[in-house]
Parts: structure tokens; C-alpha cells; sequence
């Protein structure tokens, strides 16, 4: 052994190792062959862990019970057999190859190099070290340059392997797509060429068992730390393996003090900036190289696409990741990512390539939002004031709106992208949760505004769009299949928390907006043009924290029982789920330690107040109405699953729908095209061209024939017009199923200031009109089956809102003519509802421009949530609801469940109560 004289020691020891080994096993071995007795617990039971209790000599009472064949082992059965290697063998073997390289090698090799030869050689170092200190050699099934194969060591077979790969190249791809794998790519080539990505695919795909997972998780995270780390390894595949073992990091999670996501991340940033492609291989006008790397071949090269997408999914992983734990972007956004993501456009090898420039430049834009206002350190954002934030916002706002349109409507039901436009919305929406923002004293004296309750106003409004754009990201979640969440990344899971965490933060500093205002002593019975139409119980209660953490929990924890688990382990969905509803704990607590903050509220004594409130409640709050949002305990500001128009068929029927050239009009055509109408009648005075296209479009995405498209032009508060409307009707069909009275006039102005003229026309359109088409186009409604008229009223109805008074009267007188319909064509059939549409800032209102500034704050109903709505309540006959209100805020299916309430109660309908 004259070899290992370099290391000193070396020679004693791992022969005294060697000898001990030896002496053990053979004492081991002995012993055996004397206890060679039957184990008291059968081999069924000790898999499962189970007590095992005799049935008889040969079986146990649980193998009986389940019909098992019971089997029982001696304690010289579970020895190794002879021709395993025993350790002393195994060391003995690695001694040899050691001693076998020194050999060879010349006097004076740095020790380094030494290493390096023995990683070579493929020895287990960290058992050469437990030899030198001392200690019992372990196995790691895993050397430093080669990579464990998941298959040969028995974690999974390889029809198993092949189906997780099949999973993540089908499904997987679509949430995170900067790793395609080629559907010419084998499972047998994946393994061999790219061992490491194939290990990060299996790892994170092998969601049903969280044991295993764990335990291959554990060999990526030794592999990178060994490979890129201590030997300086950079390739573009663990770079890959590393991007995608990030995206699903939840399955890996541990807890908050273990966690290494930032540690990953930085990784992958550094795997980037050594492999160079973050570098333009075309820049031609660097006169000096930076050093050797600089002109390294592979600088220079023409970057592939599997480069291309390698530089922007760490760029986007950065940007997530960055925003995720409040710190400055890692990797910035560079006129080479621009380029890399428009060359990878303009030659896209995969569908998901379609993706990838929408992911970076929401994500670019994500990142500047948190920059502009500094979210990662407030106290020295540069930020401040509320006209310097208005501005910047408004800026942020438009800059957004075009990127969210430039986005192809086939990628918009991406629930991934989905995800990064709500968590853009909410970045903006954030602004309304600091203060700093708002001081109105940070401002120079030129844009000091007088009017603190103006400033309240528009801070409040974009308050309630944040709460808005959490919602419909939770509403996006428990919308999606439950057996697609499992492919969700572990950057959706963030937004999710991010979400309930915005909801909490909303409700608390509502109450402290309205205070600073000065507000908090009105006490005036109506609202008045210059109050705020929100408080900070409506706030809190829009939010509805503990509602939506709810409806999450529930979300996930229901997968939970799909996962194996050893013991009392607990999957990523159980804890995922209880970390949700830790939120909303944590809030109430606060809640119940700051009752007196949280409990301020403005112009109410509470008894107006809802506990399940929609999007529009803070309206109804602000003028003693609030009791329009108690009928069903969940509230909605958007569409969802239940009334979904792909749920119904409406063929053979025929539907028509006045003032259906725009807004409204045109989003309920089209959700009854998407209904599988077979013929819809539009009726306005406008041009109705756009709102033809919209249907048949709706039609053909939703796999229905074009319906056929009956328009016509017709003023519905002229007689004549109305009654050649229904003439034309009979002629081209026969028949009408449902009559929709959507056409109407608003015009804003106190009585005082108003025209006759239009305070008239108001109430013609809005009443005379729905009056006139109700009696034409009955003939035609008893011959059909479902003989419907639905009248769109408002929940301005119940209200006495200063210069809406010809509206909201013209509304009123709307639901008594609704249940004079009802009770004057009982007898013939026919059915008639008034429903209050929600809050959207319609064409008929000039858009949200259009609507006073103290007004907006309440417009953030969406019009699918009507249209959808309207195809949910006409798909049957509901005799017992006819003449009566219903606001489409509700939740109609749970509206449904309470048919014998509301008719034993003549609920629902306009009453003199004394």
C-alpha cells in the first residue's frame, strides 16, 4: 500500500474498517442461524403496519378476515442471501480501484484532481469519507456525476415512468411551457441522454404518492448541489430539470424554515449567466471581451429554441419568484429576452411556444408595476402622493389593457395566463392598500385637492377592483376540473394565497380609508352625489374572506384521499388546504382583537348589512338597501360553473332580445348561441351587424351550428314598430320561446335641471316599451313551450338615488308590470320575471367613464354574469317564481332550493309594510 502514503493514516484505518466489518458479519450470521423462529406479525399485516392477531397456527385474524394468504417469516428468510456482496466486500472493491488509480497516476497531482479521477471512476466518496472519520460507510445510490435512475431502483416501473411522461408532455406543458419534451421522444431516450430532466419530470408528475416524491426530490436537490456546486458542472439540462422541479416545488415543500426556493431560483439565474444565454450571440460591437468565458465557442453560437425557452423560463421563474418574497428581480428584462421571445413567435416548434411571450411580458410588466411603487421596500419608494400615484396608475392601467387584448382569445381560457393577468390586476389594485400612496400632503401644493372625500372615492374604487380580480381568480380555481389541479405550478398556489391574502389586507384597511376621510359622521338617509357609495362593513364584507377561504378549502382538500401516505404523512393538498383556511383564522383573530376598528362603518347602523355579500353590496349599503343581498348566502360578480351556457340546449327554440345592438343586448345573444339556440331575433334601432357576428362566433366556439339570425330595427316605444316586430317574427318562425326586454334609456340630471322631454322618453323606453312587446308578442309566446318574458329591470328600483329619479321610478313600475303579466296571462301559460342585471358600466352609460366618480366604485359587475345568468333562469319554467324580482347577483341555484320559502312567504315581490 506504498501508494497511499499522500494520505496519511489512510492504510490503518480502512484495514481495521475492513476487519471489524468482517467481525460483525460473522457474529451477525451466527446469531442468525441460532434464532431461526417464525416472526410473531405475517408479511400482509407488517406491510400495512397493522396489529396482527393469531386465527389459528398458520393465519391471523385480519388475513381471514380479508381473505389473504398468510404468510409468515423467519427471522433467517429476511437475511441477505449468500451471493449478495456484504460491506466488507463492497469496501474491499472500492480500496482496490482506489489503489488502482494511484497507480497510474504521476507524483505531485494536485488533490483536486485526485477527486475529480475518483468521480471518474464512479467510487462513492461520501463512504471514503465515513471510513477516514471514522464512521459506518452509507450508501447514497448516487454518484457525483451520474444520475440516479428512478426506474432501476425500483421507485417506479417503466410503463408508469412512460405514462408520468405522458402526463407532463399532455397536460403539464400548458401551466409551465418552457420545457416541451417532443412526442418522437421515448421514454428509453429521455433516460439515457437527459437522465437528470427525465428524474425532475417523474418527480414532479408522481403526485399520487408523496413518499416516493419526496424521496426523488431529495436525489434532485443532492445531484444539483453536487454537480453544479462542487463540481461546477453547467449544463442546459439541469438547468431544465431545475426550471421544471421549481414550478411544482409544492410537492417538495416541507415547511417556511426549510424551504429553498430563492436558493433554486438564483441557481437557475447563475446556470443562465454561465452557459451565456443571457448573452446576444450577434453583438458585434463589444470591442472588449470581458474574459476567457466571453469568447468561449459556445457564446457565440446561434441559440436553438431549447436555449431560447431555457433563458425565458428562468426569466419568468425570476420575475414570479421575485414578486412572491418582495425583492428586486434576479435576471432583468433585456432587449435580448424581447428578441428571444419574438424569435421563438415567429418559429414556434410547439403550441405551448404560442405561450411564452405572454408569460414574459405579463411577467416584465408585473415586475415594473412592483418596481414603479416599490412594493419591495414602501418606506423608500420614490412614490408618493396620491397625484404622482393617480397618474403613474392610470399610466400602469392603459399600458395593461393592451396587453391583455393582445392576447388570442383561444389563450385567454388558459387558466395559467389567466392566472398572470388577475395577478397583474391585483399588483395594480395594491395601490389602494398603502397609504403612502395617498397622502395628499406628499404632493406639491398645486395638486392639493380640497375635496378629501374625492380622493377617498377613487382609492376605494380601485380597492374594489382588487377584490374584484381576487375573486375571479379564486372563482378561475374552484371553476377548474379537480383533476387538473395537480398540474397547477407551485406559482399558482402563490397567487392563490397572494389572493386571499389582498382580501384580508382590503378588509382591514377599509375601515382606516373612511376614518382618515372624515366620514365616519354621516348619518344622511339617501346617498348624495358627492358621498362615497361604500363603507368599510361593505368593504369587508364584498371581500368575504372567510367565504372564499372556504370555498378553497374545500376545493382542495377533497384531493386529498387520491394521495398514498405512509402513516399519519401529510399530502401537499391537506396542507395546502389548511394553510388557506389559516388565513382567514388569522383574520378573524385580528378581527376580534381590533372589533372596535373593523366594526366603523359609515351612514349605517348595521342593520342593513348582509353576511354573505356580492360585488355590488357596498351600493345598497350606503343607502339603507342592503337587504337585497341577503336571499342567498353566496354572492357573484362574475359568471361561474352552475350557469354556464354549455350546461343547456336551447334548439328549436327562439329567443329575442330588444336593444341588442351592444352591451347587454349583445352579451345575452351570445350566451344563448353558446346555449345551442337554434334562432335568435335582434331588435334595436342601432346597427345590429356586430352583435350577428358575436352570435354565430359564440356559436361556432362553443361547437353549436350558426343559429339563424333574425334582425330587425324597431323602436319599442312606438306601437306601429312593435307590432310589425312581432309581424316578422310570425312570418320567419312561427313561434317565440323567450322575450327578453333589455331596451332602455338613463339619463343622469336632478329634477329641477331636467328636460320633460327626457324624463318621458325614460319612462317610454322603460316602461311603455316592455308593455308594448309583452302584449304583441304574446300570440306568438302561447305557441311555444317555454312562453318566458324576462324584464330587465334594476336594483335601483328600491332605491332613491338623487338625479336617477325618471330611472329608478320607470324600473319600479317595471316589476309591478312584470306581475300584472303574470297574473293577466296565467291562464294562458305564460311566465314573467324582472331581474336586476348587476352593476356593469354599460355602452347606454358611456362606459365607466361615463358614470360619476362616486358611482364607480359599485360598477364591477361583469355582463357575462347577466347574459349567463338570463340562459340559466329561461332553460325552464318556474311558475311559482313568475312576477317576481330577482337579482342576478344571486346564486341561482341555491335561489332554486328555496321555492317553498319564498312562496309560502309571497317573498320577492313589491309590498307596503307598516
Amino acid at each position: 500500500h506504498q501508494e497511499l502514503h499522500n494520505l496519511p493514516g489512510l492504510p490503518l484505518v480502512i484495514n481495521d474498517k475492513i476487519l471489524r466489518i468482517r467481525q460483525e458479519e460473522m457474529s451477525t450470521s451466527t446469531s442468525s442461524k441460532v434464532s431461526g423462529v417464525r416472526r410473531r406479525a405475517c408479511v400482509n399485516c407488517t406491510s400495512v403496519k397493522s396489529k396482527c392477531l393469531p386465527f389459528s397456527s398458520d393465519e391471523c385474524q385480519r388475513c381471514n378476515r380479508l381473505g389473504k394468504r398468510c404468510t409468515y417469516l423467519n427471522v433467517v428468510e429476511k437475511r441477505k442471501s449468500p451471493s449478495s456482496s456484504s460491506r466488507a466486500r463492497l469496501l474491499e472493491q472500492r480500496l482496490s480501484r482506489v489503489l488502482a488509480l494511484l497507480g497510474t497516476q504521476a507524483q505531485g497531482t494536485p488533490m483536486s484532481g485526485f477527486v475529480a479521477q475518483l468521480a471518474a471512476g464512479d467510487l462513492d466518496m461520501d463512504a471514503l469519507n465515513g471510513i477516514l472519520f471514522g464512521q459506518l460507510p452509507i450508501s447514497q445510490g448516487l454518484t457525483l456525476q451520474g444520475t440516479l435512475d428512478v426506474v432501476d431502483r425500483g421507485f417506479l416501473s417503466l410503463p408508469e415512468a412512460q405514462s408520468l411522461l405522458d402526463n407532463y408532455r399532455n397536460k403539464a406543458v400548458e401551466h409551465f411551457p418552457f420545457v416541451p419534451i417532443s412526442s418522437d421522444t421515448t421514454i428509453a431516450s429521455l433516460r439515457a441522454t437527459k437522465p437528470f430532466l427525465f428524474m425532475c419530470i417523474v418527480a414532479t408528475m408522481k403526485f399520487d404518492n408523496c413518499n416516493i416524491q419526496h424521496q426523488i426530490g431529495e436525489e434532485i436537490r443532492n445531484q444539483a448541489h453536487q454537480r453544479v456546486l462542487m463540481q461546477s458542472e453547467s449544463t442546459l439540462e439541469i438547468l431544465q430539470g431545475l426550471l421544471i422541479y421549481l414550478s411544482w416545488y409544492q410537492y417538495f415543500f416541507i415547511s417556511y424554515e426549510k424551504q429553498q426556493i430563492v436558493p433554486i431560483a438564483q441557481l437557475c439565474v447563475s446556470l443562465v449567466q454561465n452557459l451565456g444565454l443571457d448573452q446576444n450571440p450577434d453583438n458585434m460591437r463589444r470591442k472588449v471581451d470581458l474574459g476567457p468565458d466571453e469568447t468561449a465557442p459556445g457564446r457565440k453560437a446561434a441559440r436553438s429554441a431549447e436555449q431560447l425557452r431555457a433563458l425565458l423560463g428562468t426569466y419568468c421563474t425570476a420575475s414570479w419568484v421575485s414578486i412572491k418574497f418582495r425583492t428586486r428581480g434576479a435576471l432583468p428584462y433585456t432587449g435580448y429576452i424581447k428578441q428571444s421571445w419574438e424569435r421563438l413567435l415567429a418559429n414556434a416548434e410547439y403550441p405551448s411556444d404560442l405561450m411564452i411571450p405572454h408569460f414574459v411580458r405579463i411577467s416584465e410588466m408585473c415586475r415594473r408595476i412592483c418596481d414603479t411603487f416599490g412594493y419591495d421596500d414602501l418606506e423608500n419608494s420614490g412614490m408618493r402622493g396620491e397625484f404622482v400615484s393617480a397618474m403613474a396608475l392610470q399610466t400602469l392601467n392603459n399600458e395593461s389593457a393592451l396587453l391583455k387584448a393582445s392576447i388570442p382569445l383561444d389563450l385567454q381560457n388558459n387558466l395559467a395566463i389567466r392566472m398572470e393577468v388577475y395577478l397583474l390586476d391585483t399588483l395594480l389594485g395594491e395601490v389602494s392598500l398603502h397609504d403612502d400612496f395617498w397622502d395628499s400632503t406628499s404632493t406639491s401644493n398645486l395638486f392639493v385637492t380640497n375635496n378629501p372625500s374625492s380622493s377617498t372615492s377613487t382609492r376605494v374604487s380601485i380597492l374594489f377592483n382588487l377584490i374584484r380580480s381576487c375573486k375571479s381568480l379564486n372563482d378561475a380555481v374552484i371553476a377548474y376540473p379537480d383533476e387538473e389541479l395537480w398540474y397547477i405550478t407551485f406559482y399558482t398556489t402563490a397567487k392563490i394565497c397572494r389572493s386571499l391574502l389582498c382580501l384580508s389586507n382590503a378588509s382591514k384597511i377599509s375601515s382606516e380609508i373612511f376614518r382618515e376621510a372624515g366620514l365616519a359622521s354621516y348619518n344622511a338617509p339617501f346617498m348624495a352625489i358627492s358621498s362615497p357609495v361604500h363603507d368599510a362593513m361593505a368593504v369587508e364584507r364584498v371581500a368575504d374572506l372567510k367565504g372564499e377561504a372556504k370555498r378553497l378549502q374545500r376545493k382542495f382538500k377533497n384531493l386529498s384521499p387520491q394521495v398514498q401516505k405512509i402513516g399519519n404523512e401529510e399530502d401537499i393538498m391537506l396542507g395546502f388546504s389548511g394553510m388557506i383556511w389559516a388565513v382567514a383564522v388569522a383574520y378573524e383573530e385580528t378581527k376580534r382583537l381590533e372589533a372596535s376598528l373593523l366594526s366603523f362603518s359609515i351612514g349605517s347602523d348595521g342593520q342593513n348589512s348582509s353576511s354573505e355579500l356580492g360585488s355590488s353590496e357596498g351600493y345598497l349599503s350606503s343607502t339603507g338597501s342592503g337587504s337585497d343581498y341577503e336571499v342567498t348566502s353566496v354572492v357573484h360578480s362574475d359568471t361561474y360553473p352552475a350557469i354556464d351556457p354549455k350546461n343547456f340546449n336551447f334548439k328549436d327554440k327562439v329567443v329575442l332580445v330588444t336593444g341588442a345592438s351592444r352591451g347587454y343586448g349583445r352579451a345575452m345573444c351570445a350566451a344563448f348561441a353558446r346555449a345551442g339556440t337554434s334562432r335568435i331575433v335582434v331588435a334595436s334601432r342601432s346597427d345590429m351587424s356586430a352583435t350577428a357576428e358575436a352570435i354565430k362566433a359564440a356559436a361556432n366556439e362553443a361547437g353549436h351550428p350558426e343559429p339563424e339570425v333574425l334582425t330587425i330595427k324597431a323602436d319599442v316605444g312606438v306601437p306601429e314598430s312593435v307590432d310589425a316586430l312581432a309581424q316578422k317574427i310570425d312570418e320567419a318562425f312561427g313561434y317565440v320561446d323567450i322575450v327578453i326586454n333589455n331596451a332602455a334609456f338613463m339619463k343622469m340630471v336632478s329634477i329641477p335641471e331636467s328636460e320633460p322631454a327626457d324624463w318621458l322618453q325614460t319612462l317610454t323606453a322603460n316602461v311603455y316599451g316592455p308593455y308594448l312587446v309583452a302584449r304583441a308578442l304574446a300570440p306568438l309566446l302561447v305557441k311555444s313551450e317555454l312562453k318566458t318574458i324576462i324584464n330587465i329591470s334594476s336594483v335601483g328600483a328600491h332605491l332613491v338615488s338623487p338625479t336617477l329619479s325618471s330611472y329608478q321610478i320607470s324600473k319600479l313600475a317595471l316589476i309591478r308590470l312584470t306581475e300584472f303579466i303574470s297574473v293577466e296571462y296565467a291562464d294562458k301559460g305564460i311566465v314573467s320575471y324582472s331581474v336586476h342585471p348587476g352593476n356593469s358600466p354599460s355602452e347606454m352609460l358611456g362606459g365607466i367613464e361615463g358614470i360619476p366618480e362616486k358611482f364607480r366604485a359599485a360598477f364591477v359587475d361583469t355582463p357575462a354574469l347577466c347574459a349567463n345568468s338570463l340562459v340559466y333562469l329561461a332553460s325552464a319554467r318556474r311558475p311559482w317564481l313568475a312576477g317576481r324580482y330577482i337579482n342576478l347577483t344571486w346564486d341561482l341555484p341555491e335561489l332554486m332550493t328555496k321555492e317553498e320559502e319564498i312562496v309560502k312567504g309571497d317573498k320577492l315581490k313589491v309590498r307596503l309594510v307598516t
